[in-house]
């Protein structure tokens, strides 16, 4: 029996990425492709001591690839934007790596996975107050621990949370993470709710003009949404999503956020 170690969650998170960070992994030896387009919108930017008037509506468009292996996760994502500061163009690039330390579908009493994630922000999405990039290179600790109400072999409902603490090469660490719960439909649909929110370290008050990168930013942010999905017999998926963000500090406030992301599974 694994030993089991104490770790501290908090409870915030980042919204925009496909990046799968649940603690439980995919079958073993699937590739996991993905496609997400998201649409964001808003009128207002908070810059601390007041909020202006600040209209954007924002495309991203993620593609990614995952793949597990033994008690190891390997994952990579690439996404494109295009916002009211810039045109469609590469937005970032990402690698994750996470490890398995417990797993409740084994018989462990909850599932519990460790991992980092490394990204390369290109410039024009770092300058821009729509997406929370906090410098050219980011580097990100995060666990994740949840627990499943398996029913014969699949499961109906399952809890989990996402902790996590992050640096760029510039400026302060953020924290971030999400509360999730979802509901399963003898594996054909699938119904989540969850809240996510990202907390930033800096000191700084948001300045849209004079932006480089929330790096240095005291922001803080705490959005809800919901997710549906449904698998198709040839074992594709495609999930619809919505988001509303109800608190913001230092950031765009009210932003409702939309996606559709289609998963389909491969073999080696």
């Amino acid at each position: 029996m694994r030993k089991l170690f104490l770790i501290p969650l908090l409870l915030w998170s980042s919204w925009l990425s496909g990046t799968d960070l649940k603690p439980w992994f995919p079958r073993y030896l699937e590739f996991q492709s993905y496609f997400t387009y998201l649409h964001q919108q808003y009128c207002d930017v908070n810059e601390g001591t007041r909020t202006i008037y600040w209209k954007s509506k924002d495309d991203f468009y993620i593609a990614g690839l995952e793949l597990a292996y033994d008690d190891f996760c390997g994952e990579m994502e690439l996404t494109f934007s295009g916002t009211k500061r810039h045109h469609l163009g590469p937005d970032n690039a990402k690698a994750t790596l996470r490890y398995q330390i417990f797993d409740d579908i084994i018989g462990d009493p909850v599932s519990l996975v460790a991992g980092v994630t490394i990204a390369q922000v290109f410039s024009l999405s770092l300058k821009d107050v729509s997406t929370f990039h906090h410098g050219g290179i980011e580097g990100e600790f995060h666990v994740a621990i949840g627990k499943e109400c398996p029913c014969y072999n699949t499961w109906t409902s399952r809890t989990w949370a996402v902790a996590g603490i992050g640096m760029g090469d510039h400026g302060s660490p953020w924290l971030h993470g999400e509360l999730a719960w979802e509901y399963n439909w003898c594996d054909r649909q699938r119904v989540r709710l969850y809240a996510e929110g990202i907390y930033g370290l800096g000191d700084e008050n948001l300045d849209v003009f004079l932006f480089d990168g929330y790096g240095s930013i005291m922001h803080q942010s705490i959005d809800f949404g919901t997710v549906y999905r449904y698998t198709f017999e040839c074992d594709g998926s495609l999930s619809l999503g919505y988001a509303h963000r109800f608190h913001a500090r230092n950031c765009p406030v009210n932003a409702n956020i939309y996606y559709i992301s289609y998963d389909y599974p491969f073999g080696l």
